[in-house]
């Protein structure tokens, strides 16, 4: 399973001005390295808890569709019933990575 993000979110959780302040930092010297700082700062957040702060739109990538295991019933083939063949086994979830949804 591998994700890769589609659109990125459009602002921060915190303003960089609630940064500064946060900081006691007067000036625009830092402004960019303290941006980046609270982007990495989200970024990390996210990573550590596997949940989205602000809305952001993400990719899921699959290898195969899980499977659960399950078994070919040949009374069914047998009976002619329709194309229905397969009879699934166990279910096995479909775990979507980084809620909310």
């Amino acid at each position: 399973m591998r994700t890769a993000i589609v659109t990125p979110p459009a602002a921060e959780p915190i303003t960089l001005a609630e940064a500064k302040n946060h900081c006691r930092v007067d000036g625009t010297f830092d402004d960019a390295h303290i941006t980046r700082l609270i982007t990495a700062a989200r970024r990390l957040a996210e990573k550590e808890i596997s949940r989205s702060f602000v809305t952001q739109t993400w990719r899921l990538f699959l290898d195969a569709f899980p499977y659960g295991g399950g078994y070919y019933s040949r009374s069914i083939r047998e009976a002619g019933i329709g194309s229905a063949n397969w009879l699934p086994g166990r279910t096995v979830p479909l775990e979507i990575p980084n809620p909310p949804l």
